[in-house]
């Protein structure tokens, strides 16, 4: 299962998944995070991590720990810095995120 907000990677996905023929094997939903219910093995969240906001981080990582198996995995890929140009920013991306 897949999930994204964006109705362009939606879009993208569901036709990727369709060409490859795993409509039967793969899901796609328009779903936020905070919505997804069950257990899973495995989650990745790619580009999440920088989006949510330095306030959110905990409750974030709250929901995928509560969605995971007790002997799943997660992956977190997100981009930050501490790089002394982003001293506005310290734990985001500060100017280069915003690109």
């Amino acid at each position: 299962m897949g999930i994204t907000l964006s109705q362009n990677q939606y879009d993208l996905a569901r036709e990727r998944v369709a060409q490859a023929g795993l409509q039967d094997q793969v899901e796609i939903r328009m779903q936020d995070y905070r919505d997804v219910t069950g257990q899973f093995d495995r989650i990745t969240s790619v580009g999440m991590f920088e989006h949510v906001g330095h306030d959110n981080l905990t409750p974030y990582f709250a929901i995928i720990a509560k969605l995971l198996k007790p002997d799943g995995l997660a992956m977190n890929h997100g981009i930050t810095s501490t790089g002394p140009g982003d001293g506005d920013s310290p734990l985001s991306g500060g100017e280069f995120i915003d690109k």
